[in-house]
């Protein structure tokens, strides 16, 4: 190796990223030099030649010297005082200080530096520096807080998080209870009333119907905002925004100006909605054409809406602040300027007065387009009403948990998020995974992640702003790819999804926080940690209060056989399947693998065919654990290459997972129905329909349907009794 490279190597791990990683398989994946600096580049610390290399490690060196006193600091809540370091001039001998609490009450005093034993020196621009260990003698209630240390005529600042260790528990929400509940992708469900794609009205009457089943929970898909300019961009987990909701949900016929409206009802009693809600696909273009056209006649008429609705809106408006404003108008922006130019459907794309949030134009934009800027507000005020609306709807019927929210990993690369806030987040980059199960030749998913070197400058404000806006109305929260809180695998542009590399993030200071939030949210937490999970990386998820999330069809033994029901966590979530992966059905019939070979998904024949040949063998395995677990005869009438999928076979593999003890457990409407066709499909974008299949029935149909009911009821059965051990 050479000294440059040895030198971009020391940069790369000063800052975080790690030398390498072994995939799934065992095949280990050094870094490369040009994953490093690219990487690196993005992070906003160049590296091309040696003298970029030195320039940017002295940087991150220094940082905390200069910062004298980092701008967060974390503190359990178990701790009854406050720690910090301070990096000082040696000469200093006194420090001032004052902590505002959150609730307005202060502190104040001096610190004697010389009692605070100096364990570090570093020589900052010819000046000999000092960090010592400092304790500020209060105990703090959780929360967050300001504290200002005054120091040789300069004044430092920091936030104050004092956190607890646990999330919010499923023993808080119902003690000594195993819940279950539904889960479903909220476009594909249909209503009485929905028109070409689930609606907030059909979740409130899905809740309720769930509720009338036993049911504790409804799980959803994520709920953010997507880009209504680019339908064709619909994945729900390539938001424009995931601290926004997604209009295209808004029931028309429950906003009081439609209903009032006659040219907003006349389109909604058209043929071509009604076409729309009969076809088996979402056609997005066409649904988001006729949702804006009735939102917008109606908004037409909202200067005569009802005084108090008006109240209403104003206040929700004011309590969001920069943060809607600033969404408010990035899609104004785009709606404006896309309408004749469609490479402005990409804000990098658009003109430097506006390229961002705080550009000099976007002020005389937003002054001229102020009706367009309402209008994009309004909608997510009626969003949030309806959303309301839904999980009130699920605590009345008496859901223990109510509905499951499902937080996506990172953003779009030319999304709402970036454009208000660039310095939050990294471009250049794509999360990922390395090849496994799900993919072997690993992925790529576009999404820029957050810049873990910035997260405490600015006091984790996009964590916690993502967390308290998708813990709104829940009363749990999935965390997609949760390992991507301990570090994420990061795709630079250009490389192949196998070669990214893996870069730290500040776990400890994100799980206190996400404990935090729970905790003030009444809000469970899931982390997604299925892939390439890092050793011990579950057990301080559990430490944390994070329930598990365990997929039936990975959850393995011995020679690939599926482990006993007895031997699940108890603190999991335990499921079948999820959007990313066959369906029950589609699981026994193998039409996931036939859809892979058609789309030429595998690396090689060898691999397409040992799939094949282990599907056969994982039939007679679930046929084994079913019998294992009493739930299925002894004798089974067929062989399990000739078994057909039935009523009863689902059943009493929804009955196996019942019998875990995890304390929470979900079933996918498409497995009720025996659907054998895939949500999404990883790999592709547009070559399969992701996103867009819709239930084949109704709602109220599902529920009343004999086999569905008998399901649900075994499921209801087995999650109230007492967990016995009759395993031998």
């Amino acid at each position: 190796m050479t000294d440059q490279g040895s030198l971009l190597f020391e940069l790369a791990d000063a800052a975080g990223i790690e030398p390498g990683y072994s995939d799934i398989f065992g095949t280990h994946n050094p870094l490369s030099e040009g994953a490093a600096k690219a990487i690196l580049a993005s992070l906003g610390l160049p590296a091309e030649d040696e003298g970029q290399q030195r320039e940017s490690l002295a940087a991150l060196r220094e940082r905390p010297w200069r910062q004298g006193l980092a701008p967060t600091i974390i503190v359990p809540a178990e701790d009854e005082t406050v720690s910090l370091d301070l990096h000082l001039p040696a000469d200093v001998s006194v420090a001032d200080w004052r902590l505002v609490e959150e609730g307005g009450s202060h502190h104040s005093g001096h610190i004697d530096l010389s009692s605070c034993a100096p364990d570090q020196d570093y020589q900052l621009d010819g000046q000999e520096m000092v960090r010592r260990a400092c304790t500020l003698p209060i105990d703090l209630r959780e929360g967050y807080h300001r504290l200002a240390v005054t120091v040789a005529g300069r004044q430092l600042s920091a936030l104050v998080v004092v956190a607890p260790r646990l999330c919010w528990q499923p023993e808080d929400a119902a003690p000594g209870r195993r819940l279950w509940g539904v889960a479903c992708q909220l476009y594909s469900l249909r209503g009485k009333r929905s028109g070409g794609i689930g609606t907030y009205r059909d979740l409130a009457d899905l809740a309720r119907a769930a509720a009338d089943a036993g049911a504790d929970s409804v799980g959803l898909n994520p709920l953010h905002a997507l880009n209504p300019a680019d339908p064709d961009s619909h994945s729900p987990y390539s938001p424009a925004s995931r601290d926004f909701l997604n209009i295209l949900y808004i029931d028309p016929f429950d906003v009081p100006e439609v209903t009032a409206n006659s040219a907003a009802m006349a389109l909604l009693s058209s043929r071509r909605r009604d076409q729309l809600a009969s076809q088996e696909l979402i056609d997005y273009r066409a649904v988001t054409d006729l949702q804006l056209s009735v939102l917008r006649a109606a908004f037409s008429s909202w200067l005569n809406a009802d005084a108090q609705r008006r109240k209403e809106f104003d206040e929700f408006r004011e309590r969001a602040s920069d943060a809607l404003e600033a969404f408010g108008r990035f899609m104004a922006l785009q709606a404006v300027l896309s309408a004749n130019d469609l490479s402005m459907l990409d804000c990098r794309n658009w003109p430097v007065e506006v390229s961002r949030s705080d550009s000099p134009g976007v002020d005389a934009f937003a002054a001229e387009h102020a009706d367009e800027v309402s209008f994009q507000i309004w909608m997510q005020w009626l969003a949030d009403q309806q959303l309301n609306a839904a999980a009130s709807q699920a605590e009345a019927a008496g859901m223990a948990v109510g509905l499951y929210r499902d937080l996506a990993v990172g953003v779009g690369p030319a999304s709402a998020a970036i454009w208000a806030a660039p310095e939050r987040f990294v471009r250049g980059i794509g999360v990922g995974a390395p090849p496994d199960l799900l993919n072997r030749l690993g992925q790529n998913w576009g999404l820029s992640p957050f810049n873990p070197l910035t997260l405490a400058d600015t006091g984790y404000a996009a964590w916690i702003e993502a967390l308290r806006t998708n813990m709104a109305h829940a009363g749990a929260l999935r965390i997609d790819h949760a390992m991507a809180l301990l570090h994420g695998y990061w795709v630079p542009d250009g490389f192949t999804a196998d070669k990214g590399a893996y870069i730290a993030f500040p776990f400890d200071d994100l799980c206190r926080i996400l404990a935090l939030e729970s905790r003030r949210n009444r809000c469970l937490v899931i982390g997604e940690d299925l892939g390439t999970v890092p050793p011990g990386f579950r057990e301080a998820m559990a430490a944390s209060g994070v329930l598990s999330y365990r997929v039936m069809m990975f959850e393995r033994v011995g020679e690939d056989l599926f482990a006993r029901a007895e031997t699940y966590p108890e603190d999991a979530l335990v499921t079948f399947g999820t959007h990313d992966l066959p369906t029950l059905a589609g699981f026994w019939t193998g039409a996931d693998l036939a859809v892979r070979r058609h789309f030429e998904l595998y690396p090689s024949e060898e691999v397409r065919d040992a799939d094949a040949a282990d599907r056969i063998a994982d039939r007679r395995r679930l046929i084994d654990a079913l019998i294992d677990a009493g739930v299925w005869p002894a004798d089974p009438p067929a062989d399990s290459e000739q078994l057909q999928l039935s009523n009863a076979l689902i059943e009493a593999i929804q009955r196996y997972l019942a019998k875990t003890p995890s304390r929470l457990m979900m079933v996918q409407l498409e497995d009720l129905l025996g659907l054998p066709d895939m949500m999404n499909l990883p790999g592709t974008v547009h070559e399969h329909p992701n996103w867009r299949r819709r239930l084949p029935v109704d709602i109220e149909t599902l529920f009343s349907a004999s086999g569905v009911k008998s399901i649900l009821a075994a499921i209801d059965r087995d999650r109230r009794d007492p967990i016995a051990n009759d395993y031998q």
